[in-house]
C-alpha cells in the first residue's frame, strides 16, 4: 500500500540531506510514552484519551506531540534542528508561524526554570494542542460510550500554568517600535530612543564612526560622520543546553523536544543631515501623545516663518505626535499651529529656535489644549415659562449635576437668579444635565438633559432651558346649603382665595355646586363672600398645598341655615281668652307635613330652630265647643334669629235641634220637664 506519509518524509529528507546543508543537525531517536493518569479529554472529532508524557529514550528529555489525533510511533523517529524556520515547518507539515509558536510554548512550559509537575506537562500540551488547531475539552472520566458525557471546564490549576505559559510568550514576543524604522540624525547630534521593550536585546552590528550607548533600555546613537547605515539588536533565549528538534516518522504522530530558538530581532536604519528641526506636540491634559476621546493631535500644521516673517513650509504632525524639518539653511526662525487638531484649540504661541555652528539640532514640545465648553442652565417654571416661581416656591436653591456620558459627575451647578454658570472646564465630548436637588416648592426633575461639547459651539457659552413642575394641587370645591334640613347644590356661591393676603382668583360653583381650581405650592385663605340666601357665609379656610399634598383634593362645604322659631297664640274669637288643646300640625310650604303639637294651657305653640323658608300651620283638632278653623296659617322665616308670632282665633260651636231626628227622645225629654215642675208646685 501506498504510504503518503512515508513518501513526504522521503522526499524532504532528501531535500534536506541532499543539498547538504552545512548547519542542518540530523538526528535519529525514539520515544517512550507515560500515562498521566489525572486528567484526560476528549476532541471534537470523538478521540478520547488520558493526558500522557514523552519522553526521548536517548537521554529521557520531554517531548510534546505537535500532530495531535495520530498515535506515537514504536519505530525510529528522524528529527531535524538549526535549519530555517520555514525549512523545519515544512518538515512537520506546520506553517511557521504555528512551528515558532509551539516552539515557545514549550520552551516557557515544563522544564522551564524549575517548571516541574504533571500539570505543568499537561498545560504545555494543551496550548501545543490549541495552536495546531485541535479544539478539545477536559473530562472528568473516561466513558468509551459517551466520551462527552464528562465534559468539566480546565481545571484551575491548569489553567493557571497555561496564563503563565502566554504571558511569558508574549513578553518574549514584544518589540519596540524602532523596528524596521528609517531615522534622520543630525550630525554630531545625539538620537535619544527609550522603550521598556528594548530589554534583553543585544547590539549585533553597528555602524562606524557612530558612537551606539545602549543600556538596559534606551539606545543613544550619536553620527559622527555623513555615512548612514543598519544596526541590528538581537534578543536570545539561552535557558535549554540546545536548540530545539522536531521529530517525523512516516507511521506515527510528529514530535517536538523543547530547546533554544533562533534570536528575535530588531532593525533599523538611519541617515545623517544637517539641521535638523523636531515638533513634538502633546495633549497638556496627559503630556502625552494619547488624545482625549474623540480627539486627535494627528494632522496639526504647523507654519514655519524666517525672523521675519515670511512663510517657508508646513510641518504637518504623524501618528506618533510629530514632525520634521530638515537640512535648512543656518538662521533664525519660528513655527506658529495654523490649524488645530480635532477638537483641540489653536495654539497661540510661537516657537523660535536657530541654526548655526555647532547647533544643528532643535527640538520644540507643544502641549496642545482641548477645546473647552461652558454651559448656562436657565431654569423656567414649567406653567409660565419664565422666572416667575408659583406660590411659595422658589426656583432658586436647586442643585443640577453636569454628568460625562458615562455617569462620571463632573461639576454641581446651584441656581440662583434662575440660572447657573458652568466653569469654561468642559473638554470636548458628551454629557448632560441631570437634578440633583430640587429648589422649594418643586419637583425633582428626573430627566436627563443631554449636549455635546464640540469644535462648532466651545467658543461660546451652550445655553441649557430647563423646566421645573411646582407641587400643586386640582383643588374641587363641593359646595352645598341646607333647606329644610336636607342638602342641597348650591349654585352661585361666590369664593375669593388669597395669596399673601393678596387676591389670587374667584370661584363661583356651577349648577352642580362645584368650582375648580389649580393650587400650587403656598399657603392659601379661601373666603365666601356670597352664599344663597337664608344662610351663613363660611368662616374663612386655610389651605396648604405642600409637598405632602395629593394631586387631587376635594373640599366638601356646607352652609348653616338661619334660624328662627314661630309661637301661635289661639284664642277664643269672642272673649280672646287663650284656648288649650287646640291641636295642629306644621307643615312645608311644599305641604310635607312633620310636625304635630297642641296648644298648652296658655293657648300657646312655641317651635324654635327651624330654618330658614315658609311654613304653615293647619289645625287639626278644635278645642272642645269651637269650630275647627280650616285656613291654613302662613308664615316666613327670613332673618337670623327671628321670632314670627300668630294669633288664631277660633269661635263657639252653635248647637241647632234636629227635630227630624230622635222625636221621641224628645218627647221624652219635654215629658220629665213638665212632671217635675208640677211635682214641685204640689210640694210648695
Amino acid at each position: 500500500m501506498f504510504n503518503f506519509k512515508r513518501s513526504v518524509l522521503f522526499l524532504c529528507l532528501f531535500f534536506f540531506l541532499g543539498l547538504g546543508q552545512a548547519n542542518a543537525t540530523t538526528l535519529t531517536d525514539q520515544f517512550k510514552e507515560t500515562f498521566i493518569g489525572s486528567y484526560s479529554f476528549v476532541d471534537t472529532k470523538g478521540k478520547w484519551g488520558n493526558f500522557e508524557y514523552f519522553q526521548r529514550k536517548s537521554d529521557g528529555q520531554i517531548a510534546y506531540c505537535i500532530e495531535p489525533g495520530i498515535p506515537k510511533s514504536n519505530e525510529i523517529y528522524i528529527g531535524q534542528s538549526d535549519l530555517e524556520m520555514h525549512e523545519l515547518s515544512e518538515f512537520v507539515h506546520l506553517t511557521e508561524e504555528q512551528l515558532y509558536k509551539i516552539s515557545l510554548i514549550a520552551y516557557f512550559g515544563y522544564g522551564y526554570q524549575g517548571n516541574a509537575g504533571y500539570e505543568w506537562i499537561v498545560a504545555t500540551q494543551s496550548l501545543i494542542w490549541k495552536e495546531t488547531g485541535r479544539d478539545f475539552k477536559f473530562t472528568s472520566r473516561i466513558d468509551a460510550n459517551e466520551p462527552t458525557k464528562y465534559i468539566i471546564d480546565t481545571p484551575i490549576e491548569i489553567q493557571e500554568k497555561m496564563a503563565r505559559i502566554e504571558r511569558n510568550v508574549n513578553q518574549y514576543l514584544r518589540k519596540p517600535d524602532i523596528d524596521n524604522q528609517h531615522l534622520k540624525i543630525a550630525y554630531n547630534n545625539s538620537y535619544f530612543y527609550q522603550n521598556d521593550f528594548l530589554e534583553g536585546y543585544e547590539i549585533k552590528k553597528s555602524i562606524n564612526a557612530t558612537t551606539i550607548n545602549f543600556r538596559k533600555n534606551e539606545i543613544v546613537i550619536t553620527p559622527h560622520s555623513f555615512e548612514g547605515g543598519n544596526i541590528l539588536l538581537q534578543k536570545e533565549l539561552k535557558d535549554w543546553s540546545s536548540s530545539f528538534v522536531v521529530y517525523a516518522s512516516d507511521v506515527g504522530q510528529n514530535m517536538l523536544v523543547p530547546g533554544n530558538l533562533p534570536a528575535l530581532e530588531v532593525q533599523f536604519d538611519f541617515e545623517v543631515v544637517r539641521n535638523v528641526f523636531r515638533l513634538k506636540k502633546y495633549d497638556a491634559l496627559n503630556k502625552s501623545c494619547k488624545a482625549q476621546t474623540n480627539s486627535s493631535l494627528v494632522g496639526s500644521v504647523y507654519g514655519l516663518y524666517s525672523l521675519s516673517g515670511n512663510y517657508i513650509v508646513d510641518l504637518i504632525i504623524d501618528e506618533d505626535c510629530s514632525a520634521s524639518l530638515y537640512d535648512l539653511p543656518n538662521g533664525k526662525y519660528y513655527i506658529q499651529e495654523t490649524k488645530a487638531g480635532v477638537n483641540y484649540a489653536l495654539d497661540p504661541n510661537k516657537y523660535y529656535f536657530e541654526f548655526k555652528e555647532n547647533q544643528t539640532e532643535q527640538e520644540a514640545i507643544s502641549y496642545e489644549n482641548l477645546l473647552m465648553g461652558q454651559i448656562r442652565i436657565k431654569k423656567w417654571d414649567s406653567k409660565n415659562k419664565s422666572c416667575l416661581a408659583q406660590g411659595n416656591a422658589s426656583l432658586n436653591g436647586a442643585i443640577y449635576g453636569i454628568y460625562k456620558k458615562d455617569g462620571t459627575l463632573v461639576e454641581e451647578l446651584l441656581i440662583d437668579n434662575c440660572e447657573a454658570l458652568s466653569k469654561k472646564n468642559l473638554i470636548v465630548g458628551e454629557y448632560y444635565l441631570k437634578e440633583i436637588k430640587a429648589p422649594k416648592g418643586y419637583l425633582l426633575d428626573n430627566k436627563k438633559y443631554f449636549f455635546e461639547i464640540n469644535s462648532s459651539n466651545a467658543s461660546e457659552i451652550l445655553n441649557i432651558e430647563v423646566l421645573e413642575q411646582v407641587y400643586e394641587t386640582n383643588l374641587t370645591i363641593n359646595k352645598f346649603y341646607f333647606k329644610y334640613g336636607i342638602p342641597l347644590n348650591e349654585e352661585g356661591a361666590k369664593f375669593e382665595i388669597y395669596f399673601k393676603n393678596k387676591l389670587f382668583d374667584t370661584l363661583i360653583t356651577d349648577k352642580n355646586g362645584e368650582a375648580f381650581i389649580t393650587l400650587p405650592y403656598g399657603k392659601y385663605i379661601i373666603k365666601q363672600i356670597k352664599a344663597i340666601e337664608g344662610t351663613h357665609l363660611l368662616e374663612d379656610i386655610l389651605f396648604v398645598v405642600d409637598e405632602n399634598s395629593k394631586e387631587n383634593e376635594n373640599l366638601t362645604l356646607y352652609n348653616s341655615s338661619y334660624k328662627g322659631s314661630v309661637q301661635l297664640l289661639k284664642v277664643d274669637a269672642a272673649t280672646e281668652l287663650p284656648l288649650a288643646h287646640a291641636k295642629f300640625q306644621l307643615c312645608k310650604e311644599t305641604g310635607e307635613c312633620f310636625k304635630v303639637i297642641e296648644t298648652n294651657e296658655e293657648g300657646i305653640i312655641r317651635i324654635n330652630d327651624l330654618d330658614y323658608g315658609s311654613y304653615y300651620f293647619q289645625e287639626i283638632k278644635a278645642p272642645r265647643g269651637y269650630a275647627l278653623k280650616e285656613d291654613k296659617i302662613y308664615f316666613n322665616i327670613s332673618l337670623d334669629g327671628e321670632l314670627v308670632l300668630l294669633n288664631v282665633s277660633n269661635e263657639q260651636e252653635v248647637m241647632v235641634p234636629n227635630t227630624s231626628k230622635n222625636d221621641k227622645y224628645h218627647y221624652r225629654i219635654l215629658f220629665l220637664i213638665v212632671l217635675g215642675v208640677m211635682f214641685y208646685k204640689k210640694k210648695v
